[in-house]
């Protein structure tokens, strides 16, 4: 018998063992079963009284998320509904209660599928590549044999079950091989001037993130070193941290007549070394950062002026190292 014959038949014999072990799940799931496709909202045999006064944008985001959802998606019928009292929700797409009840309950019932597509899935670690939820359906993702395991699939949890097979490159054992590579290769980043933060599974998208600092362009040199594959997500999280001095940075904020008045004050990095990652604070008078970077910052203030309106101005201060970048802001409230 041929290799690939043979292996095939294995591969087949160990889904009919999944089968028979998962069979007491298609029980506990049928209440997921119900198509998407199926009628969304029976409580009204009419629509709405339609007013054309819709953006065309916003009514067609609205038609595709009824329809991914098996909601009525005619435009009388979506138009009418948007314009009717009491439909807006935290989702953003104007929906009848009875539409809001079925969309949750489809995403419950898929969030309820979820643990017992993990479970069929590990049986193949070869190919297992991740599930996860899009809208009204569970993705399960395998890389190798997916018309197989779609049918498979389809006999545990019904073919009329929201679950879609879909057909990747990589199997998360596969992913997890190349982010540990990764992982193993930190004295590398620091050789190029990067810092390594983490190399993580994104099975959505089947690949691996891999998170880093740098002072420059390095992104190229990353996917070089690795020979440019398909399964690396790069991120930059910003500056290599600061090992540069630093200073004091204080600002006083007077009107005409030098009298402290009240502000918000933030302090905003231009240089590229630094993230300047400070909140907004609001002060009386006078602004300081005791121990802040060396460097040029343009500090952003902002005040209610005599009209009880919001004005900003910025102004640049040069921070020496070991000493104090201090200047004064006067302004007209």
């Amino acid at each position: 018998m041929p290799a690939a014959h043979a292996s095939d038949l294995q591969l087949r014999h160990l889904i009919l063992l999944c089968l028979l072990a998962l069979a007491s799940l298609v029980l506990a799931c049928d209440g997921s079963r119900q198509s998407p496709a199926a009628s969304a909202f029976s409580g009204a045999s009419t629509a709405p009284i339609a007013q054309p006064s819709v953006a065309a944008e916003d009514l067609a985001t609205w038609i595709r998320f009824r329809r991914t959802y098996g909601l009525r998606s005619d435009p009388e019928w979506v138009i009418g509904v948007a314009n009717a009292p009491g439909t807006n929700n935290e989702l953003g797409i104007p929906l009848l209660p009875g539409e809001i009840d079925r969309v949750a309950s489809l995403n419950l019932g898929i969030q309820d599928l979820v643990p017992a597509i993990e479970r069929y899935g590990l049986n193949f670690p070869d190919a297992y590549a991740g599930v996860f939820i899009d809208g009204p359906i569970a993705v399960a993702q395998f890389s190798s044999q997916a018309e197989l395991h779609r049918a498979s699939i389809d006999i545990i949890f019904g073919a009329g079950a929201p679950v879609e097979v879909r057909s990747v490159p990589y199997s998360l054992d596969e992913l997890d091989v190349f982010a540990k590579r990764v992982d193993s290769e930190r004295g590398w980043f620091a050789s190029i001037g990067a810092q390594l933060s983490s190399s993580s599974l994104r099975d959505q998208d089947n690949a691996v993130e891999i998170s880093y600092k740098a002072n420059g362009d390095v992104e190229s040199l990353i996917r070089s070193h690795f020979g440019n594959p398909r399964w690396m997500q790069l991120r930059l999280e910003g500056p290599l941290p600061w090992t540069g001095p630093y200073g004091l940075l204080r600002v006083h904020i007077v009107d005409r007549e030098g009298r402290p008045i009240d502000a918000g004050v933030l302090p905003i990095s231009k240089d590229s070394r630094v993230t300047g990652s400070f909140l907004p604070k609001e002060v009386h008078g006078m602004y300081e950062e005791r121990r802040i970077e060396a460097i040029d910052w343009e500090v952003l203030i902002t005040y209610v002026d005599r009209d009880h309106v919001e004005v900003s101005t910025t102004v640049l201060v040069t921070v020496p190292a070991g000493g104090v970048g201090e200047t004064t802001v006067v302004l007209d409230p």
